[in-house]
């Protein structure tokens, strides 16, 4: 697969998932926290003609990823849901180890892959 991506996704909330009285949570949810910053984490470097995964979004999520695995395919349950909360704040921004980045202020947002950085 080189120069090639295994997975190519843009989201677009339906709603203001920013100034939601939930914050979206998850791996690409968590992403929509009202504060105009991307954060780029951590990224594997490609030698040779095979690749073993080691990054794992080290520094742009909260936590390990080992914390967002859920226990059956349809389960909500892991350790920063908000399924049936009433109220969440976003992830605190300050606390992430990643690569800080200018969001597009005022455009439509979308979260998914791109393949420049803009750095803060």
């Amino acid at each position: 697969n080189k120069n090639k991506k295994l997975l190519d996704i843009e989201v677009k909330p339906l709603h203001d998932a920013d100034h939601d009285v939930v914050a979206p949570h998850g791996i690409i949810g968590q992403a929509y926290d009202g504060d105009d910053i991307g954060i780029h984490g951590k990224i594997d470097s490609r030698r040779g003609d095979e690749t073993t995964t080691t990054a794992q979004a080290e520094g742009a999520i909260e936590g390990a990823w080992e914390e967002y695995m859920v226990s059956s395919p349809f389960s909500t349950d892991f350790k920063y849901s908000r399924f049936d909360a009433t109220a969440a704040k976003p992830r605190d921004v300050s606390a992430l180890t990643g690569v800080k980045t200018a969001w597009r202020s005022g455009k439509e947002q979308m979260v998914g892959a791109t393949g420049t950085l803009e750095v803060v």
